[in-house]
């Protein structure tokens, strides 16, 4: 949702914003992108390439890294969902109390 969306609602009539589907929604993205970037450390780089030469993943992903358990527990998950949500969370604040 951009800044001018958001500055607009209430002059728009709307009156109740779901905030808590805004944060997942735009937090995923970025989810989704780090777990491409770190796929061989999650999935392994035997399942990397089986899922590249079946077209799902391109050839800019990485497929030499062995698995690591850190990349695959809640904790990395919820760091990169964490530090997302407080930006948009900022940039919430600012529009509506600055």
């Amino acid at each position: 949702m951009g800044t001018d969306q958001i500055t607009n609602l209430f002059a728009d009539g709307v009156c109740k914003v779901n905030i808590l589907t805004i944060l997942e929604r735009d937090s995923a993205s970025i989810l989704f992108l780090e777990m491409l970037r770190n796929a061989s450390k999650i999935i392994g780089s035997m399942k990397v390439k089986e899922l590249q030469e079946q077209g799902l993943l391109g050839s800019a992903v990485e497929a030499s890294e062995n698995k690591s358990i850190q990349y695959y527990i809640q904790l990395y998950r919820q760091e990169i969902l964490f530090e997302e949500i407080k930006k948009i969370v900022t940039c919430f604040i600012s529009i509506w109390y600055f």
